[in-house]
């Protein structure tokens, strides 16, 4: 939304004589120019919104992934038109051996996409940087190991904070 310039058009330059130009005030300053600015930058600041535990966010393709109640904090934030996902999963079960772990996507699918690289941290007998990308055409986000590796089967600790954009 663009700033209304007509307040600052309608003011007069001092000559530097001190007797004629426009005088502001900080009510002024603050109503005509700061409350606008304000009100513009807005939609680019985040606001996190909690997403509350359901199993049901937590998939996998080849086997399961089951984090515990009160262990899996999820949340998501816009930044402009930027969906900003973050995760922490302290304590989880992967059981068979899944090729990729899947995490349901709250924002309705549309034309999403992962910005950039995106890496996550996987735990399970060591740490190792994961990838993450959203799945065309539906909810879920794809996490998998770099190598392609399948995920093994054991306790699992997944960190993330991920950006999806509009295409």
């Amino acid at each position: 939304m663009p700033i209304d310039r007509g307040p600052w058009t309608a003011l007069v330059d001092d000559d530097g004589s001190n007797l004629v130009g426009s005088i502001w005030n900080k009510a002024q300053i603050a109503s005509v120019l700061l409350d606008p600015i304000d009100a513009s930058l807005l939609p680019l600041q985040a606001n996190w919104i909690d997403i509350p535990f359901s199993a049901g966010n937590f998939g996998s393709v080849g086997g399961s992934w089951a984090p515990t109640a009160g262990s899996a904090f999820y949340a998501y934030a816009f930044i402009g038109h930027t969906l900003m996902l973050t995760l922490a999963v302290t304590d989880s079960a992967v059981g068979g051996t899944p090729s990729q772990l899947t995490l349901w996507n709250p924002i309705a699918a549309g034309d999403l996409h992962t910005i950039g690289p995106v890496k996550v941290a996987l735990g399970s007998g060591g740490w190792e940087a994961g990838l993450v990308h959203a799945l065309p055409g539906s909810q879920a986000i794809a996490i998998t190991r770099p190598t392609l590796l399948n995920f093994p089967a054991g306790p699992t600790q997944v960190y993330l904070t991920i950006p999806i954009g509009r295409r």
